[in-house]
């Protein structure tokens, strides 16, 4: 899980009771925040978005990473124009 606020993007959590080891919890941070990172500039002001990736996701490369949660945000109507 990953939340992130327009107003104090990066701010993330990892739920500690899926992943109990500490370099997994911040090994998926280090992931999703990457292929988030092209995006948070065009998140619309006063959105927070929690993401939920699955180990699907970390096998994904970094642009189709960051293309499924481009393709999520737009479904959601989360960027701005």
């Amino acid at each position: 899980m990953l939340i992130v606020s327009s107003g104090n993007p990066g701010g993330i959590a990892v739920c500690s009771s899926r992943m109990k080891r500490a370099v997994d919890r911040n090994r998926r941070k280090r992931i999703i925040r990457s292929a988030l990172q092209p995006l948070v500039p065009a998140i619309k002001p006063g959105c927070s978005v929690a993401v939920f990736a699955d180990l699907e996701f970390e096998k994904l490369s970094l642009p189709e990473r960051t293309a499924t949660l481009r393709d999520a945000f737009v479904r959601a109507r989360l960027l701005a124009p």
